[in-house]
């Protein structure tokens, strides 16, 4: 990966044979190439190679003025700076990606970027302001459908909620639609909340014995 006039030309995937892309291509299609590259990566649950690519994007696209780029590019790093728990840089990521897609008119990924500014303002949002950007989000993904978006709003709408028993029921809600549309990974999330709230109810049953 060379970086050239404080924009970022990536050549190679790092450690790879295959040219990301060549000298001579439009530097928008570097930034796409950049993203997709970095999505995939996360994909695959390299975060720090998928960091250190929509970094790249996100200095190539500031560099060019383009937005939609660095919407992209703060969105994704939203997304990998997610599993760290709620931390400086997610926020700063998150807010940005919102901005952006603010300003782009974008709603469906405005939507996106809304879903991960909940987690990122546990801190300093109260859960009736976290649960309304969730529910927000949910409307739009509603609108238009998209099954994948709903599960993970789903799961994110329930730690909002203080009762065990809503929660337990929003999940049950994102479990059955996860199974639905063969969503693996909102399966797994929805099954792995849902186990934790299992055994806060042993731990309280087991207080009250």
């Amino acid at each position: 990966f060379i970086c050239q006039n404080n924009g970022c030309s990536a050549e190679r995937f790092s450690g790879d044979k295959h040219a990301l892309f060549s000298a001579a291509d439009p530097e928008t299609v570097k930034i796409s190439r950049l993203i997709a590259y970095a999505e995939e990566l996360f994909e695959k649950c390299d975060l720090d190679l998928s960091r250190v690519y929509a970094e790249r994007a996100l200095a190539l696209s500031g560099a060019l003025h383009d937005v939609r780029g660095s919407a992209r590019s703060h969105r994704l790093l939203a997304q990998v700076y997610k599993w760290q728990g709620p931390n400086s840089k997610l926020r700063l990521h998150a807010d940005s990606a919102l901005a952006l897609y603010e300003r782009l008119n974008d709603e469906v990924e405005f939507a996106k970027a809304l879903r991960f500014a909940v987690p990122a303002h546990i801190s300093d949002w109260t859960a009736q302001r976290r649960r309304e950007g969730v529910d927000r989000a949910l409307v739009i993904f509603e609108k238009h459908g998209l099954q994948h978006e709903i599960v993970e709003c789903l799961i994110e709408q329930s730690r909002t909620h203080a009762e065990i028993e809503s929660r337990m029921r929003i999940l049950q809600s994102a479990l059955r639609i996860a199974d639905s549309i063969g969503y693996e990974r909102g399966k797994h999330r929805a099954l792995s909340f849902i186990a934790y709230l299992y055994s806060l109810q042993n731990e309280f049953g087991k207080g009250q014995s």
